[in-house]
């Protein structure tokens, strides 16, 4: 394949994705959100249990957050799975059903979760050292040209002064788009379990082959997925909390810690109900895109193969 065409597919499966969540919409915000109210819900008791029954100490938080990670990362990659098979059902021109797009038995999914695992390891390790491979350079870029402007007039240090905060921002952006291409890898490594019939090996190897068979432009397309969700992310939870804090102070309200901790959380959810799902249907579109290239570039050598042993 022409790695020149890479954006343009990339491109086009981040437009019919959109295409694809606006036509079903009430289908994806459905699943999405039969999930993350389990969420929600789990995560305000574990909060509220913290706050009256066990103290706000350092030990207690570390503890809430370390059940909190052991109880949601496998119900997150859950919800991306059902989102996946929500999609999967929409670009066949089935109706998304609830029922089919839950429908991921305890073995397959307990295997998706360990493969996401080990997965996942490498592919953080792999965002951070591109993170600290853009970040680490312009940081010391960005102090060495302070520190040379410091002492010149102030026109040319107010000039310098800009210069190092757009760097800064491109460094904060780059470090975003990192994170959110860590998490469409992620998303991504599920497509085998959640959209195809095979064994646990099957579906490992399945990930694998398709990541690697066309690695430049999976990571295009990671990031450019990951870079869309997570500024439009970080954009609107960071809005509405701002708000909510905004409207506090004005009015001068005491909120209780638990009316606080609920307002919060239902806004994060309430923002990632609309925002999941079309990571996962990017996701899916890009995996039976890469399939369909893989498996007819397998076809192809097969009957290249079986034409060469007739003529022989």
């Amino acid at each position: 394949m022409n790695q020149t065409r890479a954006l343009p597919q990339v491109l086009q499966v981040l437009d019919d994705g959109l295409r694809l969540y606006r036509r079903n919409l009430p289908g994806f915000l459905l699943v999405s959100t039969a999930v993350l109210v389990v969420i929600a819900l789990l995560v305000l008791l574990c909060t509220t249990i913290v706050r009256t029954q066990l103290g706000t100490g350092v030990g207690w938080t570390l503890m809430l957050i370390f059940l909190l990670l052991l109880v949601l990362y496998p119900l997150t990659l859950y919800t991306f799975a059902a989102l996946s098979r929500a999609a999967d059902a929409a670009l066949n021109d089935r109706p998304i059903t609830l029922a089919a797009a839950l429908r991921i038995g305890p073995a397959r999914g307990c295997g998706m979760i360990i493969f996401n695992l080990l997965f996942g390891f490498i592919a953080s390790v792999f965002a951070g050292i591109m993170s600290v491979v853009v970040s680490c350079p312009m940081f010391y870029f960005s102090l060495l040209g302070g520190a040379l402007l410091s002492t010149v007039s102030n026109i040319v240090g107010a000039s310098a002064g800009v210069f190092i905060g757009v760097i800064s921002q491109i460094s904060t952006l780059w470090s975003l788009i990192s994170f959110g291409g860590w998490l469409a890898s992620i998303v991504y490594a599920l497509q085998a379990f959640a959209l195809e019939q095979r064994p646990w090996g099957s579906a490992a190897g399945r990930s694998v082959d398709l990541l690697t068979a066309r690695f430049g432009r999976s990571l295009l397309m990671f990031m450019g997925a990951g870079a869309i969700f997570g500024t439009l992310s970080l954009s609107f939870i960071g809005t509405l909390i701002a708000t909510l804090l905004l409207i506090q102070d004005r009015l001068n309200l005491t909120i209780p810690p638990f009316a606080s901790d609920a307002v919060t959380i239902a806004l994060v959810v309430g923002t990632l109900v609309v925002l999941l799902p079309p990571l996962s249907i990017w996701m899916a579109m890009f995996h039976r895109q890469v399939a369909l290239e893989q498996d007819g570039d397998e076809l192809a050598r097969r009957v290249a193969a079986w034409h060469c042993t007739v003529t022989a």
